[in-house]
């Protein structure tokens, strides 16, 4: 930095106002120096009221003919579709009774009057080491500078996106808040998913460089093309292309060579998918984001759609299929308002962030809107972390009347938590920064169903819950499943004589019932919109597996069960163990467990 050259200075932002900061970055060249702008301006107030197409969708289909139906994509447009007499899928923007027309959302993508004409940067941080100084001029006065130092990822980035011509107006977080007020941090994170909403483009830099990037975003931007994706989860055909009705795609053209699937697990490899921010600064950002590495781009929806599309794919590889579910661009696959609070926390605990207190306040724009509310009025930086998460658990507990953020605390086993410092929490608070077993909750899955849970809060750290003996845990088996032919090797090692023919508390074989624990109840039979394969075509296929492993010859017409469903299944097993009951109740639950508990 030029010693002649002050260090730019903050002008405060008054905090009870909507004042942001935007930074211009001014043209230049590659080697030019990087001169910025730095103003304040009114960023509208969040909408009162989520916008929502599901009344309109209902309205749609009562006058949709026979076999048609109509949903909301993620992007906000109608899409009608139907299953052909071959069995075959299609779809349509149109809707199929000329006499009505197509609709009006249909036209063109929602827009927001409010957008700001401003791009918001999501990016990581990476080394908070000064990399180079920027200068923050004045109108045009390029001689009358201060200094502002940008880390190594920030000026990369900055460099890349530069106009030689125009000046861009962008959103980054570095710059546009004072990250040495903490004060202005907590005020200014409650406005985050505003900014990202109200923007007219995020642009998601991942980098400066990724070895075969343009071979990767091709086949991905093929393989996006070929569905549409709904807000209410799962996806159908886009038009133009068509579809198994069971959900398998026709015609992908997905068949590539080994440098092409490299590349494309090197992408979703790179740094940026592994950070907390960006589920909801990619998420909430409207209307067309796109991800930036060097110079090549792709539109975020083509990019989400194709990861979805390779995930079910009869053309990728299984090796590539395995390191393509071990990446965190899976967690980003669906969208977070399918989501109750508890599972975004678990899904995105492993992400990282500078801060643990962004471990809650970094899903705040993600999170439902009222546990969303009462966590940004007590939103502050300045509170010890522990603080923080109490608060959080206690302020979903008063407002669901449930305890559902106890299945994901410590379970007695100090050493799940070893930068813990001693009785500074209590036992029924997660750490959420704190890596422990890799347990998978067990969503969906109540014993009480939606009844309120009896407990009583007693200062300073005392949770006294009501609860109910359901039953004594006999034994605890850890499976030790990683993979899904880590299952089969169980069953294989266990005795299927008398598994099959032992019945459990419900009178079904030992089998079935310890299959239901892996599979957690998911099948055809209870969810068959992306064409999961049934129970018994699962039990079929172990049994073939098994009689393989022993010699005896595969019988015919036994079908290989989905590979994705067998990554799906096998991901949630790693941290569990198989409980039995001394009445003979077979169950799934956490390895820490024991028996007599």
């Amino acid at each position: 930095m030029d010693h002649e050259t002050a260090s730019y200075k903050y002008a405060p932002l008054d905090p009870s106002s909507h004042v942001i900061r935007l930074v211009t970055i001014l043209p230049g060249q590659p080697d030019d120096r990087i001169d910025l702008e730095i103003t304040h301006t009114i960023l509208p107030p969040a909408d009162t009221e989520s916008v929502t197409n599901k009344a309109a969708i209902i309205e749609i289909q009562k006058t949709l003919p026979p076999n048609w139906y109509a949903n909301e994509t993620l992007e906000g447009r109608t899409l009608f579709y139907k299953e052909n007499d071959d069995g075959t899928a299609m779809s349509q923007w149109d809707h199929p009774d000329p006499s009505i027309g197509s609709e009006s959302s249909n036209s063109a993508e929602h827009s927001d009057s409010h957008q700001l004409e401003y791009e918001a940067l999501s990016y990581v941080w990476g080394s908070s080491e000064v990399h180079e100084y920027a200068h923050v001029v004045s109108g045009d006065k390029r001689s009358q500078s201060s200094c502002l130092g940008l880390a190594k990822n920030l000026s990369e980035a900055i460099r890349h996106l530069r106009d030689s011509q125009e000046r861009k107006v962008m959103w980054i977080d570095a710059i546009c808040i004072n990250q040495g007020d903490v004060t202005e941090r907590s005020e200014q994170i409650k406005r985050m998913d505003i900014v990202f909403r109200r923007a007219r483009r995020v642009v998601a830099w991942l980098g400066p460089m990724c070895r075969d990037v343009d071979l990767a975003f091709k086949l991905i931007s093929l393989a996006g093309r070929k569905i549409e994706m709904f807000a209410s989860g799962g996806y159908h055909v886009a038009p133009g292309h068509t579809m198994q009705a069971d959900g398998g795609l026709m015609e992908i053209g997905l068949q590539s060579d080994a440098a092409t699937w490299e590349a494309i697990l090197r992408v979703v490899s790179m740094p940026w998918f592994e950070r907390l921010w960006i589920v909801q600064e990619i998420w909430l950002a409207s209307p067309a984001p796109v991800l930036r590495c060097g110079e090549a781009e792709i539109l975020w929806k083509l990019f989400r759609n194709g990861i979805m599309v390779l995930r079910f794919s009869r053309y990728t590889p299984s090796h590539y299929l395995e390191r393509l579910y071990n990446s965190e661009m899976i967690g980003l696959g669906d969208s977070p308002s399918n989501f109750t609070f508890e599972e975004l926390l678990w899904d995105h605990s492993a992400r990282s962030c500078s801060s643990h207190h962004d471990k809650i306040y970094g899903l705040l724009g993600v999170m439902p809107r009222m546990i969303a509310k009462a966590i940004r009025d007590t939103a502050n930086y300045t509170k010890p972390v522990e603080q923080v998460y109490k608060e959080v658990f206690l302020l979903r507990a008063k407002q669901s009347a449930r305890l559902d953020l106890l299945q994901f605390c410590p379970d007695g086993d100090s050493t799940s938590f070893p930068t813990r410092v001693p009785d500074s929490r209590p036992t029924w608070v997660r750490s959420w920064h704190v890596s422990c077993n890799k347990y998978v909750p067990l969503h969906l899955t109540t014993a009480a169903g939606y009844s309120p849970s009896k407990f009583q809060y007693i200062e300073p750290d005392r949770l006294e819950v009501a609860a109910v003996t359901i039953a004594r845990i006999s034994t605890v088996e850890n499976p030790q499943v990683n993979t899904f032919s880590d299952i089969v090797s169980y069953f294989r090692r266990t005795d299927l004589r008398i598994l099959q023919k032992k019945s459990d508390h419900t009178g079904q074989a030992m089998f079935d019932a310890h299959l239901y624990c892996f599979l957690r109840g998911f099948s055809a039979e209870f969810n068959d919109s992306l064409g999961w394969a049934s129970f018994n075509e699962v039990k079929n296929y172990i049994l073939v597996n098994i009689r393989q492993a022993e010699g005896v010859a595969p019988e015919a017409n036994v079908p290989r069960i989905p590979q994705w469903q067998e990554h799906v299944i096998s991901s949630w097993c790693p941290g569990s163990a198989i409980l039995t009951s001394a009445d003979n109740i077979i169950g799934i639950g956490s390895s820490s467990m024991q028996p007599g508990k």
